[in-house]
């Protein structure tokens, strides 16, 4: 798991999840059905970024934070 937290005018936190070979697919199930249930806010879900590779999780990550924002 990559965790990422911003402090600023805002806290932007998010988890990545390298998801190699599905290894997350259960506890991404288990989060769905939690907010199917409404224990979680469909809002609170979507810190979780995933992707298969590396390359792929840290560009997602850079998109939703560029590195140029953060200095």
């Amino acid at each position: 798991m990559f965790l990422q937290l911003y402090w600023g005018l805002g806290v932007l936190q998010q988890v990545g999840l390298l998801n190699v070979d599905g290894y997350y697919n259960s506890l991404l199930s288990f989060i769905d059905k939690a907010v199917e249930e409404e224990f979680i806010s469909p809002t609170a879900s979507h810190i979780i970024v995933l992707a298969p590779t590396p390359k792929e999780l840290l560009d997602k990550l850079e998109v939703t934070y560029p590195l140029t924002k953060r200095m």
